[in-house]
C-alpha cells in the first residue's frame, strides 16, 4: 500500500523495504530512530524562528520573502514603477533646485564628469566621459625582472637618492684629500 512519496524522492526511505510511503508504520518507526526529542530541541534553538538581532540575524536578508506584503498597493502595478523611475526622480530634483539637465550638457557622477551628446531631442542623448577614469601603465610581463628594471631606472627614489648623494660627497672628499696630499707640479 502506498501512502506518500515514492522511495526515490524521500531521503529517509532509501534503505526501507518496499511499501515505503510516508504513512507506513515502518517508516514512522525509522524516523523515530533518526530524530529524537533532544535533536528537535537543538534544531529549534538554531532555527530562523528562534533568531534575533543579537545572534546576527539580518532581517534585510529575508526581506524578499515579504516584499509584496510590505510594498504599498500602487507599487505593485507597472504605472507606479514608471512614476518612480530614475528619469522622473531626476527631473523632480532638478525642478526643486531650479536646474534643468536638458539645458546643461554636463553631467557629474561620482568623481567623473560626462558631457551629453544630444540626438535631436533634448531628453535623448548619450553621455561620454570627459576624462578617462583609469590611467593604465602597461608593462611587458615575463621579459624583464620588474625589480631589476626599477633599480636601473634613472628616477631617484628615497634610499637610492640618499646613497647617490653620499657616494658623490665621498668622491668629492676623496678628490679634495688627494689634492691636499699630492703636490701639483705645473
Amino acid at each position: 500500500m502506498f501512502y506518500g512519496y515514492p522511495c526515490s524522492t524521500r531521503k529517509l526511505s532509501q534503505d526501507t523495504p518496499e511499501g515505503c510511503g510516508a504513512g507506513t508504520p515502518l517508516l514512522q518507526a525509522k524516523m523515530a530512530d533518526f530524530v529524537s526529542a533532544a535533536d528537535v530541541d537543538a534544531i529549534k534553538e538554531e532555527s530562523l524562528k528562534a533568531g534575533d538581532v543579537n545572534h546576527g540575524l539580518q532581517y534585510n536578508a529575508v526581506y524578499w520573502e515579504f516584499r509584496t506584503h510590505f510594498l504599498p498597493f500602487p507599487a505593485r502595478n507597472r504605472w507606479w514603477s514608471i512614476y518612480r523611475s530614475d528619469a522622473v526622480q531626476r527631473e523632480r530634483i532638478q525642478d526643486a533646485f531650479g536646474v534643468k539637465a536638458r539645458e546643461s550638457a554636463f553631467v557629474f557622477y561620482g568623481d567623473q564628469a560626462f558631457s551629453k551628446d544630444y540626438q535631436g531631442d533634448p531628453s535623448l542623448g548619450t553621455a561620454a566621459p570627459q576624462k578617462k577614469r583609469w590611467n593604465f601603465v602597461l608593462a611587458p610581463s615575463g621579459t624583464k625582472d620588474v625589480y631589476r628594471a626599477e633599480r636601473q631606472s634613472t628616477l631617484m627614489r628615497g634610499a637610492d637618492a640618499f646613497n647617490e648623494i653620499i657616494k658623490s660627497a665621498y668622491k668629492r672628499d676623496l678628490q679634495w684629500a688627494m689634492e691636499q696630499s699630492v703636490p701639483i707640479v705645473e
